[in-house]
Parts: structure tokens; C-alpha cells; sequence
């Protein structure tokens, strides 16, 4: 049923004029003009509004939802690391961290028990984030931990829903589905698919053999021994996809536990309360809840307010203002986005 909203209309334009004029930031006041439009057509809920921005608005907008939620979450969540990253919540993290985690095989067996808890979001992109500051500190060299991150993280992920990969599968599932003619449930049949998955089953069972024996073989030994005698987490000529950046902290700022705490609080809080709101938990039930969520959704929002988090406890501390947290999430957005450009 068209509801006509009159001269209400005018408003989500008016905030957006007067919020980029006042602010002189093209992209936050868009946000929040979409917001303040997606709230009235919600019933007046800013929660609702802020929620169903993405899959309403913003998803349709870019294309196919489920490529297009891909994209989005991927993007999305280079904003939220540059936040761990800016705000020293992943430097508090490895500094205490530090005193326990004092040898190569401490790191490499923390990191792969590390990626049981991050296989709901991007362990890949997130845990690698967290985790680098540690395995430098006890010279685990980049490869190794690309090895455990990527043969861990992707494989770990095709086993749950709650990632991008099992979004991606279902889409690619429901397709076929359709193409057949047929009325199966996507998520059915990639549930039925896992018992198969004997590739990545012993792929992250060989990582925690590597990871607990401190097993180095082939090109990964050359490269452990040189970052364990020489330091040289890279090899010579290698330059990371995503520029690292040494962050100064400015003076007097000392980044603390609750700069890790608070925002991966937030992670875990907004992922699982979005799939409980989208799957209908009070009437599906607890796994019947899994299958009819917005997985995806709930990843891009998880995300989004991890950001928001980060940024809340910057201004806090005093790291900045909140335009400069704001400029500081699109930042980590544009420099993930750009990677697939640089590998061309």
C-alpha cells in the first residue's frame, strides 16, 4: 500500500542541505539524509531506519543484492580496521599480549585458536589486523601468517553462515536453484554441501599440526629463519596489497585495553542481535533463526557500528573529533577498496 508522506518529504533534502553546508562533508550528510528519510518511512524507529539503509537503499543501488552486499561488506570492513588501527586497539591488544606470548610458536598457536571465535566476520581481513601486532613482536614472518590467516580464515568461514562466504555460496546456490526449476532451500542445500568439504576440513586441521609442532618447510622455512634471525618480516622487494601505516599516537594519548574491548564488544553484540531481530528468533527458534536472517546484513551493520564504537571512544580519550573519525572510516574504506586495483 503507497503512503504518501506530503510535505514530510521535504525533510530527509532539507537535513541534507543544511548538514553539508554546516559540516562540509558531502558523504556523512547524504548518510544522514538517507537515514532521516529511511526513519520516517520505518514508522518514525531511527534504529529500523538506520538498519534497513543498506538492504533497501544502498545494496539495490550497487547492483545485484548479494554481489552487491559482498562489496559493500567488504569495503565496509577496511573502515572498521583502520578504526582498530587509528585508535591503538589492536597495539593495546598485542602490548598486553606481550608478556605471555614470547615465542614464535606462542603466536602462531594463538592466532589459530584466535580464528575459531572470528570465523563470523572476516577473519582474513579482521583477525589479520589484530593478530599482526603480536606475531611481529615474537618475529613470525608475514608469510607464515598469511598461511594461517587465508588456509584458517576461508576455510573456517565456508563452514558458517555467518560470513560473507556462506551468503556468497547460498546466492550462487539460489541461482541454480531457480535455473532448475526447483524450490529447494539455498541454505538447505549448502548445509547438506559441508559434509563434503573435505578440502578445507583438512586444511584447518594442518594449520593447527603447523601451528602447534612450529613446522617450517620449503620456501616457509626460508622465510621464518630469516625473520627470526634477522627481523625481516618481509622479504626484500615485497610490498604489502594494503599500505601499512606506523601510527603516532599524539602526545599524551595512550591507547588501553577498552579500545579492544569496547569495539569488538560491539562486533559480536550488533552481528548476533541483527540476526536475531532479521531471523525472527522469537517465532523461528534458535536455528530456524540462522536460516531466514539477513546474514550479510548483519555482518555489514557489525561492522559499521564496531566503526562507530572505535570512534566513540577516540573522542572519549580525546584522539579526535568526531568529523575526524568519521573522515578517518571512509580513509579505511578507500584503501581496502583500492587493493583489487593495485593487483591488476
Amino acid at each position: 500500500m503507497e503512503v504518501d508522506y506530503g510535505i514530510l518529504c521535504l525533510i530527509p533534502p532539507i537535513v541534507t542541505i543544511v548538514l553539508a553546508l554546516v559540516t562540509k562533508q558531502t558523504i556523512l550528510s547524504l548518510f544522514v539524509g538517507v537515514w532521516v528519510g529511511s526513519t520516517i518511512v520505518q514508522g518514525w524507529n531511527p534504529i529500523t531506519g538506520l538498519i534497513q539503509i543498506f538492504p533497501d537503499y544502498i545494496i539495490p543501488s550497487l547492483g545485484s543484492s548479494y554481489n552487491a552486499g559482498i562489496i559493500l561488506l567488504v569495503t565496509l570492513a577496511g573502515g572498521m580496521i583502520i578504526m582498530l588501527r587509528e585508535t591503538g586497539g589492536a597495539y593495546a591488544f598485542a602490548k598486553k599480549l606481550s608478556k605471555k606470548i614470547d615465542t614464535p610458536a606462542k603466536g602462531q598457536i594463538l592466532t589459530s585458536i584466535s580464528a575459531l571465535a572470528f570465523c563470523y566476520t572476516e577473519p582474513c581481513l579482521i583477525l589479520g589486523t589484530i593478530m599482526r601486532p603480536v606475531t611481529d613482536a615474537v618475529r613470525i614472518s608475514r608469510a607464515k601468517l598469511a598461511y594461517i590467516l587465508d588456509s584458517l580464515g576461508c576455510n573456517l568461514a565456508s563452514f558458517s553462515p555467518i560470513s560473507s562466504y556462506g551468503p556468497f555460496i547460498a546466492g550462487l546456490v539460489a541461482t541454480e536453484i531457480v535455473a532448475a526449476g526447483l524450490h529447494d532451500s539455498e541454505w538447505g542445500v549448502w548445509a547438506g554441501m559441508l559434509k563434503y568439504n573435505m578440502y578445507a576440513l583438512f586444511a584447518i586441521l594442518t594449520v593447527f599440526i603447523v601451528a602447534f609442532g612450529d613446522i617450517n618447510f620449503g620456501a616457509m622455512h626460508t622465510e621464518e629463519i630469516r625473520a627470526r634471525k634477522e627481523g625481516k618480516l618481509l622479504a626484500d622487494g615485497v610490498q604489502p596489497l594494503v599500505p601499512e601505516k606506523v601510527v603516532n599516537f599524539p602526545e599524551g594519548y595512550e591507547p588501553t585495553i577498552t579500545c579492544f574491548v569496547i569495539p569488538l564488544a560491539t562486533l559480536f553484540a550488533v552481528l548476533f542481535g541483527v540476526i536475531f531481530w532479521t531471523g525472527n528468533i522469537a517465532a523461528n527458534g534458535f536455528t530456524e533463526c540462522f536460516r531466514n536472517s539477513n546474514i550479510t546484513l548483519a555482518i555489514i551493520m557489525a561492522f559499521v557500528m564496531t566503526g562507530v564504537a572505535a570512534g566513540a571512544v577516540g573522542c572519549v580519550k580525546g584522539l579526535w573529533k568526531p568529523l575526524k573519525a568519521f573522515n578517518t572510516f571512509i580513509d579505511g574504506m578507500i584503501e581496502l577498496i583500492n587493493v583489487p586495483f593495485r593487483q591488476r
